[in-house]
């Protein structure tokens, strides 16, 4: 997952990322808990800007994982929205779901409504215990025009927020 994002240069045109770095948000704690506020970072993935390749296409990028991406403008410019999606998501508490991701792994998903298009934020939370810092939130990619399974299992963010502090545990 990275920190900071660097710019892009695509068919000779400047893509600034910058955008996607690494920032805080506060969420608070259980009534009576310690502390009282809980310190997030979030860290934005290079899939909210990038697609998978097929075999034929060339790569424009890699991931955090090493693998071979393809720079997507819709992406591009609906992950400039993102910082304010996660900060109104935190703020307002919204509902986050449980979904599978393509390899059918557990994830959290926000769904946002932007420019008339559903917009699905995919992350998880993981526990860190600095001072300065209590949990990660990861967004693992942010897709555009997915909707949402009724059936998927859902709750508060700050409820799997306050789950992965007191437990310790990855909330995916």
């Amino acid at each position: 997952m990275r920190k900071h994002h660097s710019s892009l240069i695509i068919d000779d045109v400047e893509y600034k990322t910058n955008h996607l770095n690494q920032f805080y948000v506060d969420i608070s704690n259980s009534k009576n808990a310690e502390p009282s506020t809980l310190k997030v970072e979030v860290q934005i993935s290079c899939h909210a800007y990038s697609v998978r390749i097929n075999n034929s296409e060339v790569a424009d990028l890699r991931d955090h994982n090493g693998n071979d991406r393809k720079f997507c403008r819709t992406r591009y410019e609906l992950s400039k929205l993102l910082p304010q999606i996660i900060q109104n998501a935190v703020k307002n508490d919204h509902n986050s779901f449980q979904v599978k991701d393509s390899n059918k792994r557990k994830n959290l998903a926000i769904f946002n409504l932007s420019n008339g298009q559903e917009y699905c934020v995919i992350y998880l939370l993981d526990p860190v215990f600095t001072q300065t810092c209590h949990l990660i939130m990861k967004i693992v990619s942010a897709i555009p025009n997915k909707t949402r399974n009724r059936h998927e299992k859902s709750n508060k963010f700050s409820y799997y927020a306050r789950k992965c502090f007191h437990s310790k545990k990855r909330q995916s």
